[in-house]
Parts: C-alpha cells; sequence; structure tokens
C-alpha cells in the first residue's frame, strides 16, 4: 500500500477512529481506482516499489489517498469518522451532521489534492502518455 493505515488516520481522521477495522481490500480498491488511472500503470509500479524516488509526489498521494478513504467509507448509516460520527464543529460543542456533509468534504479535499498530484506530475515531466500520444498520422499505435 502507498499509505500505511496509520498515516492515513493520521491525515484524515480523528485519532481514536479505529482505522484497524477498514479492510485492506478497500485500501487497495482506493489505489487501483484513483490512483493507478492517474499515475499510469508505471509510474503507480514504481512509486510502490521505489518510494523513496518520489517523496515530494507521496506527500501529495497519501492525504489524496485518505480522503479518498474517508469518503469511500462514510455512509448513510453514519459510518463513524470519529467516535461520534460524523461532526460538525459548532463552538465549544459538536452535533452529529449527516453522512453526506462528511462525503463531500472529504471528496473536496481528495479533489484537491489530486489536483495538486496532476500539477506537480506536469512540473516534474510525470505525465503519463494519452491516448493522443499513442496516435501517429491517425493510425493507433499499441
Amino acid at each position: 500500500m502507498i499509505a500505511s493505515k496509520n498515516e492515513i488516520r493520521n491525515l484524515a481522521f480523528t485519532k481514536n477512529f479505529d482505522i484497524n477495522a477498514v479492510k485492506d481490500n478497500v485500501l487497495e480498491l482506493v489505489e487501483l481506482e484513483q490512483v493507478k488511472p492517474l499515475l499510469g500503470d508505471t509510474l503507480f509500479l514504481n512509486v510502490k516499489v521505489l518510494p523513496e524516488n518520489y517523496c515530494d509526489l507521496l506527500a501529495l498521494l497519501k492525504p489524496m489517498i485518505a480522503y479518498y478513504l474517508k469518503y469511500y467509507i462514510t455512509q448513510g448509516n453514519h459510518t463513524k469518522t470519529g467516535n461520534k460520527g460524523v461532526q460538525i464543529a459548532n463552538g465549544s460543542n459538536e452535533e452529529p451532521s449527516t453522512a453526506e456533509v462528511g462525503k463531500r468534504e472529504a471528496l473536496t479535499f481528495a479533489e484537491r489534492y489530486k489536483n495538486q498530484v496532476l500539477i506537480y506530475m506536469k512540473d516534474n515531466n510525470l505525465v503519463k502518455p494519452t491516448d493522443e500520444d499513442n496516435i501517429f498520422n491517425g493510425i493507433i499505435i499499441l
């Protein structure tokens, strides 16, 4: 996994959230659905195998993964992201919020980090080839 469960908890959840209750396959799904298409097969594999070569990229990917995971697991039945469920701070008091507010917030942060990853990849020439890059005179090169 690109981000450890403890890193994910520290980035997007409260300290008392039981991150170990999140199944590894859900975390893998986030990586496969959100990170791999973004990076492309080669860079995705390189980041997983040689993470020490991608420290700056990982600093953006890990919070992106954390917030996408939060988005994936927050559901209408108020899956807790803390010991009191999804919360909205209201001064010194906290009151329960809807799961949709928590999902919207998590997705907003995930998308912002995703944009930062794209900017970093472009600035560092890590942009994966697009289909247009594989077309030469109207012939698709496979």
